[in-house]
């Protein structure tokens, strides 16, 4: 079955319902990629031209929650879970995978206190910081990131042929001195306040982590729109 026509904006023509629960519409979210992304001893790759995030309800979550699964192919796999509140869009978790050959790197954790992503009000000069324990299962430390969420202003994105009028949100991530695990993370997105989601997104990464003694290093620079949406059967 072809996607269906995407989620529309308030005030365009026949707009989509917005979920009372305050979330995003759960489904499959396409987005169309440009840029690479490399590793130690394995050069550099281009990221395949789509991506998808499937937004969908586990149970047990909050019904302030929702998972997002992000699939660049089967070499890069990542998961977040949102929460969504007052104060804003916040991850309360992530993971990801990604595999070069046969070495794949593995991270997971939950965030204490959650990470801002889009802070509210969405108004110019808004910003949230803090700085957040990100833990593995057994609740263990795997390091601390400080990070800053800044709404930069206003800008429009086409989004399969239509004017999207979004906010634009700067978050810089940074790993504390002493943490086991480096993370460098800038991420910009344009969201949609009547989508309740980011109708683009640009990454640039550098990650490090030790095995034995030895320094493996992943880097990304990508940018991604929002190109097809099927809802959840």
């Amino acid at each position: 079955m072809p996607p269906t026509s995407l989620p529309a904006p308030a005030g365009a023509a026949a707009p989509a319902p917005e979920p009372a629960s305050g979330l995003p519409q759960l489904g499959t979210y396409t987005y169309q990629v440009t840029g690479t992304e490399s590793a130690t001893g394995f050069g550099s790759r281009d990221f395949p031209k789509t991506a998808t995030v499937v937004a969908h309800r586990d149970d047990g979550l909050p019904a302030s929650q929702v998972v997002f699964d992000l699939t660049y192919s089967s070499d890069h796999t990542e998961r977040a879970i949102a929460a969504y509140d007052g104060d804003g869009v916040s991850f309360v978790y992530e993971a990801g995978q990604v595999r070069f050959g046969p070495m794949a790197q593995t991270n997971q954790g939950d965030y204490q206190p959650a990470m801002t992503q889009v802070p509210l009000p969405l108004t110019a000069g808004v910003k949230r910081s803090g700085d957040t324990k990100v833990t593995d299962s057994g609740g263990a430390a795997e390091r601390s990131e400080s990070w800053t969420a800044t709404v930069t202003g206003q800008d429009t994105v086409i989004v399969a042929g239509a004017a999207v009028a979004t906010r634009v949100v700067r978050l810089e991530r940074t790993s504390d001195p002493g943490s086991s695990q480096t993370v460098h993370r800038v991420r910009t997105y344009w969201y949609d306040p009547a989508r309740r989601l980011w109708v683009k997104y640009t990454e640039q990464m550098h990650g490090e982590q030790h095995y034995g003694g030895v320094a493996m290093t992943y880097d990304d620079n990508l940018t991604a729109t929002l190109s097809g949406y099927q809802p959840a059967a």
